[in-house]
């Protein structure tokens, strides 16, 4: 089962369930709604995964990391961004977005598989919007962050932006990954890989 919820930054952070085990796929949402989710189907978050650092993706992570007592889990390029307002953004919108010193970080680097549970995590790093943008891939979803949308891409010209790393992030999405793979964006509708390969003119 997926859940999504959209916040005022038209962002969209989602709750992966599968026989009692969740993750959370970036943390920007309304706790309350989050863990009314949880005990509607009888289920346990393991993990919050972040897709990237900027601020409209982790606006609420204080408040959910306090809530579930659970890791975070980010690429270690962008790890910076939990410590840095400037990095994430926050100080744009009036905010201080700092982690707390005691939050349980867990960095990764390049593929890797995670297990929470019966959940299976399969990593992907695609720098290009940020240093650090992963993408995560459970059974056939497959979560883009900001680095693809539907019939569209992420943009490079905030802090840790590459063009270059983008374009060959977005090649090895072209080629590597089963087309089968529904997309769930960080912005946006959601989408089916095979789609994006025909009709996104970026890919």
């Amino acid at each position: 089962m997926i859940k999504r919820y959209v916040n005022d930054f038209s962002q969209n952070t989602y709750l992966h369930i599968e026989k009692g085990d969740a993750v959370l796929i970036d943390a920007a949402a309304d706790v309350a709604a989050i863990k009314k989710d949880l005990q509607e189907a009888s289920a346990t978050l393991r993990a919050v995964l972040l897709t990237h650092g900027h601020y409209d993706h982790i606006v609420s992570l204080e408040e959910i990391r306090k809530t579930f007592d659970v890791p975070i889990h980010i690429h270690k390029d962008d790890e910076d961004f939990l410590h840095d307002p400037g990095l994430n953004l926050s100080k744009l919108f009036g905010k201080a977005f700092v982690l707390g010193t005691d939050a349980h970080i867990e960095t990764h680097t390049e593929e890797d598989t995670l297990t929470f549970g019966k959940l299976r995590v399969m990593i992907h790093h695609a720098p290009g919007h940020t240093r650090g943008s992963t993408l995560f891939q459970i059974g056939d979803a497959l979560y883009t962050g900001d680095t693809l949308f539907k019939s569209s891409i992420g943009r490079t010209d905030l802090p840790g932006g590459d063009e270059h790393a983008l374009a060959a992030s977005l090649a090895r999405l072209k080629e590597d990954l089963p087309e089968k793979l529904r997309i769930f964006p960080g912005h946006g509708e959601e989408s089916l890989l095979k789609a994006e390969r025909r009709d996104n003119p970026h890919l």
